[in-house]
């Protein structure tokens, strides 16, 4: 019999697993699906998980690409189908409950229109901070290498009291390698990365960064249920109308939640406690779970 080896690409594939444990809850309580927003991995929702009670099994989609050895996937729908089969190989069936931070938003809707269609209950679709489907806006964005960093500094600044100072200056004619390197050292002397994390971490964020802003998202139908909207107060208020608006193209009901932070403190203490609080009150009338 001849044995096939497996060549690196095909193990890192086998072992790429998309459903991590974050809190694993009580047996036979429905658990909670968070997925992250761009270049982000399940550990942006450790803190959320401290607020949770202690019922309550939370798992976190982590995205394909992030080992910085796999393709990310190319579009909502893939990652949508993926983190279906990993979804109901621990709960086959409903009610389900999903949340979805930015990007990780469009793939929670696009999963919950998946489920809908094949007869299951979305008892809970909660959205944090995400663009709306088909922005007017995806067109006129930048993409590529440069335009990806900054992005990624933008996201990291939010939880900085002082900016990075990096510019698209900066960058320009660096190699990819060099421009890594870079970016690391200001992370790491802006207390954000230890000093000894690897910096192929950094390669794993961008690259899965760079896909998802280039990804567009049309949802696949119409989500005929209520869907909780959940927006930072230190955002742009007439940007947040327009997702608000924007989103309820696509769904039965939307209630919007404000709470404090920006688009990254949202998911940390102390801000993300108001979101803890308001997902135990749901879920504990979904599934008559006393909040400990």
């Amino acid at each position: 019999m001849t044995m096939h080896r497996l060549n690196p690409d095909e193990t890192a594939l086998h072992a790429y697993q998309p459903r991590v444990t974050i809190h694993s809850g009580a047996s036979g309580v429905t658990p909670l699906f968070c997925i992250p927003g761009a270049g982000a991995s399940v550990s942006s929702f450790y803190e959320l998980s401290q607020t949770l009670s202690v019922h309550i099994p939370m798992h976190g989609m982590q995205a394909r690409g992030l080992d910085g050895e796999l393709a990310p996937y190319a579009d909502v729908a893939s990652a949508a189908q993926a983190y279906l089969h990993a979804i109901r190989e621990v709960q086959p069936h409903g009610p389900y409950h999903l949340l979805g931070h930015s990007f990780g938003g469009w793939i929670a809707f696009e999963l919950a229109l998946l489920l809908v269609a094949q007869g299951e209950l979305v008892a809970n679709l909660v959205i944090v901070d995400s663009r709306a489907p088909n922005d007017a806006d995806d067109a006129a964005r930048p993409h590529g290498r440069i335009p990806t960093l900054l992005k990624l500094i933008e996201l990291y600044e939010m939880r900085l009291d002082q900016p990075l100072a990096l510019t698209a200056r900066h960058f320009v004619g660096l190699s990819a390698e060099q421009q890594i390197a870079l970016l690391h050292q200001a992370l790491v002397k802006a207390g954000i990365f230890y000093p000894k994390t690897q910096k192929k971490i950094l390669d794993g964020v961008v690259q899965v960064m760079d896909a998802n802003l280039a990804t567009r998202y049309a949802p696949s139908g119409h989500f005929a249920g209520a869907v909780q909207f959940i927006s930072a107060q230190e955002g742009d208020a007439l940007q947040t109308q327009q997702r608000i608006d924007g989103w309820r193209r696509y769904v039965g009901t939307l209630e919007h939640l404000q709470i404090s932070g920006n688009h990254v403190t949202m998911l940390s203490l102390p801000h993300v406690a108001a979101l803890g609080s308001l997902l135990n009150e749901w879920l504990e009338v979904a599934q008559g779970v006393g909040v400990v």
